[in-house]
């Protein structure tokens, strides 16, 4: 079964991902239940007489006989990485909510991996309550080596009232985004904002009235010393050399078209540099 694109689908995600088609999904987005011992009132209508109506959400979670066979299920899938990581979980938790959680989470997990297009990708959101146990869930669904970064997200800074009691805590106020894919073949589109007027003339400083532009040569050619001798790095390029068998920073094909391009600011043979000349669309990412 296909889903309806720009269709909001109402209830539990997996009675929904049992009826949907492999890998049909480009984007998954999810800001889960984080096992955060904590209630919540969810706006989940505006039509009737009544109007918006409420309905509350308890985010604490119990061992029950539901969680048993969630996880006795999870378990029994015999040479998969996440009956290995559930089993590790059961040792490590024993029975209780935070299990019962990863089980919840894992099951629906599941589902999403075999959901995701090959050039897919998920990110999933989480506090510091699971987030470490979460991880370990998706590497097992996933794959370790489909794991793409962790980005951290400020929450609002805002604070509410100090207390008469003295913090043994340092603050919390930040979440956990993991990036996942299915291949490496995942489709990724960088975000940019525009650099301002004032970023432009701090991080291209120079501008040789030649219509080419401005520039910086904040990059050096030469790879430092520090860096370790790499050997198929080390030529010579119109009769120069790195004094140092750490060599240059790009290959000497790289370097000729960079050249060629107008992209090398030769100094003197010394302190080289390198600089993208042109402003157009200059962006920086975030």
């Amino acid at each position: 079964m296909a889903f309806d694109p720009n269709t909001l689908y109402f209830g539990d995600c997996l009675s929904w991902m049992e009826k949907w088609d492999d890998a049909s999904v480009d984007l998954i987005y999810l800001d889960p239940p984080f096992n955060s011992d904590a209630h919540y009132n969810v706006t989940y209508s505006t039509e009737g007489p009544e109007g918006a109506q409420t309905r509350a959400f308890a985010d604490t979670w119990y061992w029950d006989a539901l969680a048993v066979e969630r996880v006795n299920r999870l378990i029994d899938a015999h040479g998969r990485p996440v009956s290995r990581v559930m089993d590790g979980l059961r040792v490590v938790l024993g029975p209780s909510g935070m299990l019962s959680y990863l089980s919840y989470m894992a099951e629906r997990l599941d589902h999403m991996q075999r959901l995701l297009r090959p050039t897919g990708s998920i990110y999933l959101q989480c506090d510091q309550t699971a987030s470490h146990y979460m991880k370990a869930v998706l590497d097992a669904i996933f794959g370790a080596g489909n794991f793409i970064n962790e980005i951290i997200w400020q929450r609002n800074s805002d604070r509410g009232k100090g207390s008469q009691h003295e913090s043994r805590t340092l603050g919390t106020d930040t979440d956990s985004i993991f990036h996942y894919s299915k291949t490496k073949g995942y489709l990724f589109n960088p975000v940019h904002k525009p650099l301002t007027s004032r970023q432009i003339a701090e991080k291209f400083p120079l501008d040789d009235d030649d219509g080419k532009g401005r520039y910086n040569t904040d990059t050096p050619i030469f790879r430092a010393p520090s860096m370790g001798k790499r050997p198929n790095l080390c030529y010579t390029y119109k009769g120069v050399t790195n004094p140092h068998p750490s060599g240059w920073r790009l290959s000497k094909e790289r370097l000729k078209a960079m050249d060629e391009e107008g992209a090398i600011i030769w100094r003197g043979g010394v302190g080289l540099h390198y600089a993208s000349r042109t402003l157009h669309n200059t962006a920086e990412s975030l």
